[in-house]
C-alpha cells in the first residue's frame, strides 16, 4: 500500500466519522481503556494537545495511533509563514519537520535490526566494527552498541562530534574509565551508529582505506538507504534529511520575525536531522513496540525495557505516575535567534502513542511548561474521567 493510500484511508476515517452522526464515537476507547476506577479519552486527549499547543507554538502538528490504527490527529498554524512569502499551513499528515534527537530512537531500531541479522547481541563490541584505519584511543575496546544506545560509552568529545571527522576523531580520544558506564548524552554515540550500521549490513568496506570526505559522504547515502529499505518503505513512510518542504523555523517571542529554513544536514544522520509528518514518527514508533514489522518480539523486549531502555527514556519523570510506565524521546533542534523546533513522541502504558512536532521554539518553556515532555504528560493525564 503506497502512502498515498495511507493518507485516503485517513481521509476517509476523518468522512466517516464525521457523517457517523448516529454510530458509536470512533475515537472514544473509555470502554475498553479503562484503568480502575477511571478511564482514558482519546478525544479528550487531543484536544487538550490542542489547547496547549496552540497556545504554545506558532505551528504544531500531532498524531495518536491505537490498536495499530492512526485513531486522531491535529494541526494548527503554518509552516512557512507569510513575512517569508508562499506561506502555507502545517498538517499531520504531510508535513515533514525536523523531528531532532527523535531520530534517535529510529537509529536504535536500525541497530537492533542489524545486529539481529548478523546474530550478534547488544553486548557486542563495537571495536570489531570499526573502519580498520582509525586509530581506536584508550578504552575503546570496553564499548558495546549497548553502551551507544544507552548513552553510556564513555565519550566526552571537547564540541558536538556528528560529522564522520569528528567521529574518528572521538574514537582517537578514547575514553577514561571513569566516565565508562556513565549516563552522558552524546550525540556521538548515535551518530557513530550511523557508520556502524553500513559496515554490519555489509554495504561499507570497512578494510578499504578512503578519504574522509568520501567515506563520510559513503556511509550518509548508505545508512539512510538503510533506513529508507528496512523502516520507511515497509510502513509506507516518506522522510528526508535536507528540508525537501520549505519547512521554516521560527521563534515564538518574534512571530513577525523572519524564520530559518535548514538545507543540507545529513551529516549529523544518526543522531538527528530527519524531517518527517507527526504521523509518520507516530507510526514508526507505535510499529516498533506493538507490531512484528521492525523488530521481532525479544529486540522489542530490549528496547522497551522499563529499567533499561535503548534509544528512548522510561519513568523518569513525575506526571503520568498513576498511570504506569511510559516511553519517550523527545527532540529540539535550535538555528539561532531563538528559532528552531520540538518534537516528541511518547508511548503510554495504555498503549497509546502519539507524536508531537512544532516549528517554533521557546513558547513551550515560557508559557508555564518545563518541557515538551511535560506538556504531552499533562495533556494525557487530564484524559482521564471518571
Amino acid at each position: 500500500m503506497g502512502k498515498s493510500m495511507y493518507y485516503l484511508n485517513s481521509i476517509l476515517l476523518a468522512s466517516f466519522i464525521l457523517f457517523c452522526s448516529g454510530c458509536k464515537d470512533l475515537l472514544d476507547f473509555k470502554e475498553e481503556l479503562c484503568d480502575g476506577s477511571q478511564c482514558f479519552n482519546i478525544t479528550t486527549f487531543g484536544g487538550n494537545l490542542e489547547s496547549r499547543l496552540g497556545s504554545t507554538t506558532l505551528g504544531y502538528s500531532y498524531a495518536i495511533y491505537y490498536d495499530g490504527t492512526l485513531q486522531k490527529w491535529g494541526q494548527n498554524g503554518q509552516a512557512r509563514r507569510s513575512q517569508d512569502g508562499n506561506a502555507f499551513d502545517v498538517n499531520a499528515i504531510n508535513t515533514d519537520m525536523n523531528v531532532g534527537s527523535c531520530a534517535k530512537s529510529i537509529t536504535s531500531i536500525a541497530t537492533l535490526q542489524v545486529l539481529k541479522k548478523n546474530n550478534l547481541p547488544v553486548t557486542t563490541l563495537i571495536v570489531d566494527y570499526l573502519p580498520t584505519w582509525w586509530i581506536a584511543g584508550s578504552n575503546v575496546n570496553m564499548i558495546t552498541f549497548e553502551d551507544l544506545l544507552r548513552h553510556t560509552s564513555g565519550f566526552r568529545p571537547s564540541s558536538d562530534a556528528v560529522t564522520y571527522t569528528q567521529i574518528k576523531d572521538g574514537i582517537a580520544s578514547g575514553i577514561s574509565t571513569n566516565n565508562y558506564g556513565q549516563g552522558n548524552y552524546q550525540n556521538m554515540n548515535f551518530c557513530l551508529l550511523r557508520i556502524l550500521i553500513p559496515i554490519l549490513d555489509g554495504t561499507f568496506d570497512r578494510t578499504n582505506e578512503i578519504t574522509d570526505q568520501i567515506a563520510d559522504n559513503q556511509t550518509i547515502e548508505q545508512f539512510w538507504n538503510y533506513l529508507d529499505t528496512e523502516i520507511f518503505n515497509p510502513l509506507n513512510i516518506e522522510a528526508s534529511c535536507n528540508n525537501e518542504h520549505d519547512i521554516m523555523y521560527y521563534s515564538f517571542s518574534n512571530p513577525n520575525g523572519n524564520g530559518f529554513e535548514p538545507d543540507y544536514e545529513c551529516e549529523r544522520l544518526g543522531g538527528g536531522t530527519i524531517s518527517m509528518s507527526a504521523s509518520d514518527l507516530c507510526r514508526i514508533m507505535y510499529f516498533a513496540q506493538f507490531e512484528s514489522d521492525l523488530l521481532s518480539s525479544d529486540m522489542q523486549s530490549l528496547m522497551f525495557s522499563t529499567n533499561r531502555p535503548l534509544g528512548c527514556y522510561s519513568n523518569n519523570v513525575n506526571a503520568s505516575e498513576n498511570w504506569g510506565g511510559q516511553f519517550h524521546h523527545n527532540g529540539g533542534v535550535g538555528f539561532g535567534q531563538n528559532r528552531g523546533a520540538e518534537a516528541c513522541w511518547y508511548s503510554f502504558h495504555n498503549d497509546v502513542v502519539v507524536a508531537v512536532s512544532t516549528n517554533s521554539a521557546g513558547g513551550i518553556t515560557s508559557n508555564g511548561y518545563m518541557d515538551i515532555n511535560d506538556l504531552i504528560e499533562q495533556a494525557f493525564d487530564d484524559a482521564w474521567t471518571p
